[in-house]
């Protein structure tokens, strides 16, 4: 692997930030180079609005902590992640690149990951917003930070047992040409435009071209013999005789005087278009009307508030000014200076109680996160689950999560009605503190009743702009939850998987046929037999319904919605006790090797550590995460047998369990089958010539007919 430098993205150059964030972001999610976006994945953002969640973040840390860096601040890092041709897929170069993504940022900053496919070699297109995720910091680039970056991907090669390249090249194209044809044009791309646009003109002679040059804005110059150039714009003139062929000072005067004619090196370049005006308040009825999903629409309720904020806020203090100014002027001194006390103790609560509420809301999200993620395992794997009989186990657990998802909840509610109550408190104590000392002030004789009584009056008025802006405050820090979305998830339909339970596992077919629809017959089953116990193995070509006898045989597929047609002279048979299904697609949750593996079912160290020996499960100590993954694909295929090979099953169906094994573990993993099979009834579905040496019978399907081998 070999990583280039970290880019800087800017947004100078003639750009705007919203721009040069959409030209980058648009480049790498380009859907021919990432198989139309499956192979694009996000991180505390979404891909979609990527630009205006970095915008907005920057907004918001510029209103924290008023640092303006101008126009060469930087908006967000850029880096390219190679991998040697041929070695990695393209899901697990993405993987790879959230992994390296993740652990330099150290979670803190949002990024994508675009994985391109369409060069020989499978590279990674990696952006991270400069401004942190609490909008409180920013991300500095350090000397030294290429060869930090290079590190880490090697390492994270390393780990996973991937090839690095030793001693890898600089990187090659400049920024402006890696950006194709949306890159502002070099200074010698204007001139070379400027010089076909007089052309263009029929001049007569090389002085009547110069003079067309400088009317267009150009500056002419002599340096020695050569002519010198220099766009608008531009400080350093360049010579003509470096624009490259065809525009060199002989190139034109041969044009000039006939003896050849000019063929443009380029189609005129066209001007950098104006910035998009922005609206400051998002339709979001309409976004969602045009197809926005509702990631578009969180972002885009955080976005009209702080648009609102930078209006309201302003008007507001301005109220308050001319509220103190009518005190000051039409009350007394005192009276005016009692206000400005009252208005810190309503707004500061508030304020102070910001850094607290803010981790109130972020534990929040994560337990609503954690909930999700349950749920989530459960809806994916919800065959699976029952199959293998763990779902009284992933039920607890997602119960344990939405209960602290409920908790963080109401704690942070609980805190939001103590700060929402004490600016009450204000409200209420204003008034008779004005008549306190306004009462005092008309016994010492330094104001009228009037007076008082206005101030009384008035100093209602002076809460309203203050509540406006700590509503403002309080709905941008706490935002709405994504708990509406695990309680759709929870309140779909359960899925029925039909099971039957005999004392011992039989399989038994005769003269039936297997259908794909009321049409389409896979293959017929003239005769088919699997009892008590041994290894079944089941051959045929992919497609040809191995997989759909198997989810028949387990239930997954009832046998009266035309998946099997049984003639009136044929039979299907299937009782089984226990039975377990190295069922696809399987499911991984967040937690420990040993925790995918048991889940919560009571297995004894002694059998743990035998299939450990087998199949050189990953550390049972590992935590494994869901979101991004870090199992790789044969990890989490000796995941999926282990936990389909323990327990107390006596029928146990698999369905290409070498895949993704490496030789030498399949090997182990037949041998360990072997030793199994004088217990139990284990049928097979491989290519793999292993099983053929050690299967009791052998059953093909070809050109639609099921026959033993």
């Amino acid at each position: 692997m070999a990583t280039t430098r970290i880019m800087p993205l800017h947004t100078g150059k003639g750009r705007t930030v919203r721009r040069a964030i959409r030209d980058i972001i648009g480049y790498v999610k380009n859907p021919e180079k990432t198989d139309d976006g499956r192979l694009v994945t996000s991180y505390a953002c979404d891909s979609r609005t990527a630009d205006a969640e970095f915008l907005l973040a920057k907004r918001q840390y510029i209103a924290a902590t008023g640092r303006v860096r101008g126009k060469d601040d930087v908006i967000a890092y850029h880096l390219r992640q190679s991998f040697v041709p041929g070695e990695i897929t393209a899901e697990e170069a993405n993987r790879l690149g959230v992994e390296m993504a993740r652990r330099f940022t150290k979670g803190n900053h949002a990024f994508i990951v675009c994985t391109h496919i369409d060069k020989a070699h499978i590279h990674n297109h990696i952006i991270w917003s400069a401004v942190n995720l609490d909008c409180d910091r920013k991300f500095r680039n350090f000397w030294g930070s290429t060869r930090a970056v290079r590190r880490l991907s090697d390492t994270i090669c390393i780990e996973n047992g991937y090839s690095i390249v030793e001693n890898p090249k600089p990187h090659g194209k400049s920024y402006n040409k890696w950006l194709g044809d949306q890159a502002k044009p070099s200074h010698r791309e204007l001139l070379r435009t400027a010089i076909d646009e007089a052309l263009a003109r029929k001049p007569a002679d090389m002085p009547a071209l110069l003079k067309e040059l400088e009317q267009s804005g150009c500056t002419v110059g002599q340096r020695g013999k050569n002519i010198t150039l220099c766009a608008p714009g531009w400080k350093r003139p360049a010579r003509m005789s470096s624009l490259g062929k065809g525009y060199t000072q002989e190139d034109v005067a041969a044009v000039l005087s006939g003896k050849k004619e000019h063929t443009p090196h380029k189609k005129p370049v066209a001007a950098v278009p104006a910035a998009p005006k922005i609206n400051l308040l998002v339709d979001i009825q309409a976004k969602l009307q045009a197809g926005k999903g509702m990631g578009y629409a969180n972002w885009a309720k955080t976005f009209n508030l702080k648009q609102m904020a930078q209006t309201t806020v302003p008007s507001n203090i301005v109220k308050v000014l001319v509220i103190i100014g009518l005190l000051l002027v039409w009350a007394s001194p005192a009276i005016a200076l009692t206000a400005i006390i009252l208005i810190p103790l309503y707004m500061v609560p508030n304020f102070l109680n910001r850094s607290r509420l803010e981790k109130l809301v972020a534990k929040e999200r994560a337990a609503g996160d954690s909930c999700f993620q349950e749920f989530d395992v459960i809806l994916n794997g919800k065959v699976s689950i029952t199959l293998n009989k763990v779902g009284d186990y992933l039920q607890k657990r997602h119960d344990k999560a939405l209960k602290s998802y409920l908790d963080a909840r109401n704690h942070q509610h609980f805190f939001l009605l103590i700060v929402q109550e004490f600016p009450l408190f204000v409200t209420t104590l204003a008034p008779l503190l004005i008549l306190t000392i306004g009462g005092n002030q008309v016994v010492l004789q330094n104001m009228t009743i009037g007076q008082l009584l206005f101030s009384i009056q008035i100093i209602g008025y002076l809460f309203n702009p203050l509540s406006e802006v700590s509503m403002l405050h309080a709905q941008i820090v706490s935002q709405k939850p994504t708990f509406d979305r695990v309680a759709d998830f929870l309140a779909l339909p359960d899925q029925k998987v039909e099971t039957e339970t005999a004392a011992c596992p039989k399989i038994e077919a005769r003269n039936i046929d297997l259908m794909r629809s009321e049409k389409e017959v896979l293959f017929h089953v003239p005769e088919f037999t699997a009892q008590d116990r041994g290894i079944v193995l089941i051959h045929g070509e992919n497609g040809c319904g191995k997989s759909s006898l198997f989810n028949i045989i387990s239930g997954v597929f009832p046998r009266d919605r035309n998946h099997l047609q049984v003639h009136e002279s044929g039979s299907f048979d299937c009782e089984k006790s226990k039975l377990s299904y190295l069922f696809y697609p399987n499911f991984i949750f967040t937690g420990t090797v040993r925790e995918n593996i048991v889940c919560g079912r009571a297995v004894s160290d002694a059998q743990y550590q035998e299939l450990d020996s087998v199949l050189q499960l990953p550390s049972a100590d590992k935590q494994v995460t869901v979101k991004p993954e870090n199992l790789s694909l044969g990890e989490k295929q000796k995941i999926y047998l282990a936990r389909t090979l323990l327990g107390d099953a006596s029928c146990i169906l698999l369905d290409e369990p070498g895949s993704n094994l490496d030789e030498k573990t399949e090997h182990a993993l037949v041998d360990y089958l072997v030793k199994l099979r004088e217990q139990k009834l284990i049928l097979v579905i491989s290519h793999n010539a292993y099983y053929d040496a050690v299967a009791d019978k052998t059953y093909e399907i070809c050109s639609h007919q099921m026959h033993q081998v």
